[in-house]
Formats: C-alpha cells, structure tokens, sequence
C-alpha cells in the first residue's frame, strides 16, 4: 500500500506547547501508512527566548523528514534574479518601479511554495499564524488542507481572525467543545471541523513531599510574555500572605520579567522576597519529582486547562488550580476535576483549602490524574487524526 504524504509547516521545534501538540501527532502516526514531512518556516535557533530547538532532534528520531523554507527560497535561481532587480530598484525614486519589484518577488515565493506542497497528499498549518503568513493567499491546491488552531482569542489584544476571509472554505482541527467553538469561529460561515482534545504521552509517578515546617510552595508554570498574564497569581499570593499562610511562588518560563513589567508589578506588592524566578523547566516530572511543590496554579479557557504542562504535571498527583482567562460562557465557576476560578477570593480559598488539608489536596491531584489518562492519551486519540487523514 502506497503510504500517503503528510506534511506538516511549523515555526519552531521548541519545547512549548504548540511545538508539543505537533511533535505528539506525528511520532505516535502510523508510519506504515504515512510519511511523515514537515517545512519549517524559520531557520533553527531564529528564536532569541529558546537557545535550543528541543524538537527538532527527537521528530527526526521519529521518522520524519525536516524541510526549511528558507533553503526552497535560496534554491530557486529565478527568485535570486529578482531579488536582485527589486535590490536596484532602491536606487530608482520611482515608486511604481519599486512596487513591480517587490510585487514579481512576492508572487514568485507563492510559487515556489506552491510547487512544493503538491508534493504532499495532506498540508497541515499548525496554527493560525503560519497559515496567515504564508497559506492564506495560496490558490487552492490538489493536496487536502488542514488548519490546528493551538491558541485562543482571548491570548490576543486583538481579534487574531480580522483578516479572514470568513466565507472561504477552511477545515479545522481544535480541542474546542461546540458552545466554545461556536464563540472561537465567531462570524466564519463555510468551515468544518474535527475535535482533537490535546493529547500526549503520559507517564505516571508518585511523589515524596519534602517537609517543610508549613512552608508551601505554589508553582506556575508560564511562558513570561503579554500572552501569558500573571496578575491573578500575583494578587493570589499577596491574598495568602495576608491570611497568615506561609507562601511562595516559583514561576517556571522562558522570557524576562523585568521587560515585560512583571517585575515591578511584584515590587509595588511587596512580593519580591516571595516570588522566584526558576527559568524554563525543561522536565516538568524532574521539577515536580523534587518534592519541593504543594500547588500549581495553571491557566485555563472555560473549564479547560489551556496548556500540555497541566496534563503532564497532572501525572504526578500535585493538585492545580485554574484562573480562568477565557470565560466566554456562562459555565460553573467551578469544577470537580479542574477548579476554574474568575472570582479571586473563591480562587484564594480553594487553594488556601488545599494547602491547609492534605487529604483534600491528595483526593484532588488523584482524580486529576486519573481523568487525564483516561482523555488526554495520545496513543488512544491518535486514531481520529488518522481516521480523517484515511478519508484523504
């Protein structure tokens, strides 16, 4: 049986999420009926917050052979020779000359581009932001065209989708239940979508607290950006502080938090001697196996947790908390399984509770951790990207 050619277009193979959701998918495909591509967009390492790109070694591990874009464009002698004209054009103050230029550049990328994904049976863009880069003013090829979306609206300051054409057809993978969908895709009227919860690898294990004489250590785990807000945990903590509970917080992430303002914010709330800056955690089971956290607290979308690290941290029995940074629908505040929170003080409470009570907190990262391996389990969950790609 002839295998079919998947491909799929990425930025990065850093360890984040959306790099973690792509790398899950195509390891665990079927490597007897696919063959597995991907065309990176930028070259290794074109992120300054990441010196490594995690991924990139085990996807090839994998199975799967790594194109780059950058290297389809240096090949073609034809878009050499422009460049090289729109480059002279400089030198003429004639708009219009200039605009020719750039406009013969343009169109010859799209067919360089184009040429190389009719290759593929099955294109993937993972993520919005790469098909709106470079997928969005493609002419429609004979290869069958999937978009992931791997983030929501509520990370943007603006509306990530007020470029689309919202009458184009487009099919759609996502973890989003229909009532969050339908709020997501708000305005999209020609669209068809697959749900794929995310989904990993999951390994289990148990963890030895380390005593600390009611000392309790909260954990979250967070890229240190604009997309990822911190204030409810900031407010949080300084809350617990003030109800005589003995907190600390470890921030686990990339990024500086003193450029994005994070670090005088926790200044103006006489935080500083309790908020720890840990850097990126490249083992979230070696973090967590220290024994060293009582808590996380995670980010959430509508009662779901909104990111892979709250799965694998789920692994190891350590209740989580949520704030909830999508709350589109009128949903409960809170959950059995996941704790969601928009009202501070419940937020404050709960996890005063956990922290003070800990069979209450054991009961809790118990259940979190069976309801994960029985929903978020790649080895189960792969077949439904398998069973659309057979329909191809």
């Amino acid at each position: 049986m002839k295998k079919k050619k998947v491909l799929f277009i990425v930025y990065y193979f850093i360890q984040a999420g959306g790099e973690r959701y792509v790398y899950e998918i195509a390891k665990h495909l079927n490597k007897e009926k696919y063959e597995v591509h991907f065309l990176k967009i930028t070259p290794n390492l074109s992120n300054k917050n990441w010196s490594t790109e995690y991924y990139y070694e085990p996807t090839i591990q994998a199975g799967c052979q790594i194109h780059f874009y950058p290297d389809l464009i240096a090949a073609d002698n034809n878009l050499q020779k422009l460049l090289r004209q729109e480059k002279m054009t400089r030198f003429i103050p004639v708009g219009r000359v200039q605009a020719k230029a750039s406009t013969e550049v343009a169109k010859r990328k799209k067919q360089i581009l184009s040429k190389f994904l009719q290759k593929f049976d099955i294109v993937n863009w993972m993520g919005i932001g790469a098909y709106a880069h470079l997928g969005n003013s493609l002419e429609k090829g004979a290869y069958k065209e999937y978009i992931h979306i791997l983030s929501t609206k509520f990370q943007y300051d603006d509306d990530c989708y007020a470029k689309w054409d919202k009458q184009k057809g487009y099919t759609f993978f996502t973890p989003f239940s229909p009532w969050l969908l339908e709020k997501e895709l708000e305005g999209f009227t020609n669209f068809r979508h697959i749900y794929f919860p995310m989904s990993l690898e999951l390994i289990p294990y148990s963890v030895v607290p380390t005593p600390r004489n009611n000392k309790h250590t909260i954990a979250v785990f967070s890229r240190i950006d604009r997309m990822k807000p911190m204030e409810p945990y900031l407010y949080a903590l300084k809350l617990l502080r003030e109800k005589k509970i003995d907190a600390q917080l470890y921030i686990y992430g990339a990024g500086d938090p003193k450029a994005t303002g994070l670090k005088r914010q926790i200044d103006h709330l006489y935080l500083s001697d309790n908020v720890h800056f840990k850097g990126h955690a490249e083992s979230l089971a070696q973090v967590m196996k220290s024994g060293e956290i009582d808590l996380v607290w995670f980010q959430s979308g509508n009662n779901r947790p909104a990111g892979f690290a709250a799965f694998e941290i789920a692994m190891s029995g350590i209740p989580q908390v949520f704030w909830d940074f999508g709350h589109y629908v009128a949903e409960p505040e809170y959950n059995q399984v996941y704790p969601n929170f928009t009202n501070l003080s419940k937020f404050v409470d709960c996890s005063a509770n956990l922290l003070t009570d800990k069979s209450v907190a054991t009961e809790l990262g118990e259940q979190q951790k069976k309801f994960v391996l029985q929903n978020q389990n790649i080895q189960k969950n792969i077949k439904i990207i398998e069973q659309e790609f057979d329909m191809v």
